[in-house]
């Protein structure tokens, strides 16, 4: 029996399996190299789905990253997806929620000559 997640996204929910989700993760983490700062674990870019963002887009890297504890800076995420992808950031400073509609903030904060962007998502989707 697989284990099925409810990813919530603008067109409506979408089921996925465990092993899915697993093999997804393994082709981002098929790109990581030092420029990318931490690999984001599992959890994180398990959180990035339910958020409501596809995997293995940029923006469900981009997301998984900015949970990090550490956050991301502007290089790592181009490092990793080729640019900074600040929009989705700001989209989830503007509105406080995410894709899926699930409660979000966010966070800015001076790392040496560059700055570090976070996210904490607080708890389910509430269209």
């Amino acid at each position: 029996m697989y284990r099925m997640h409810w990813v919530y996204g603008q067109t409506g929910v979408t089921i996925i399996t465990q092993k899915q989700l697993s093999e997804n993760l393994k082709s981002v983490c098929a790109i990581w190299n030092k420029t990318t700062g931490p690999k984001p674990p599992g959890k994180e870019m398990k959180a990035s789905t339910l958020a409501g963002y596809k995997p293995v887009t940029t923006q469900w890297v981009a997301v998984g990253m900015y949970l990090r504890k550490s956050g991301a800076t502007q290089i790592e995420m181009t490092a990793a997806v080729g640019g900074p992808h600040l929009n989705v950031w700001r989209a989830m400073e503007k509105t406080g929620k995410a894709k899926a509609g699930t409660l979000a903030t966010t966070a800015q904060e001076k790392r040496g000559k560059h700055f570090a962007y976070t996210v904490r998502l607080l708890g389910t989707p509430n269209k």
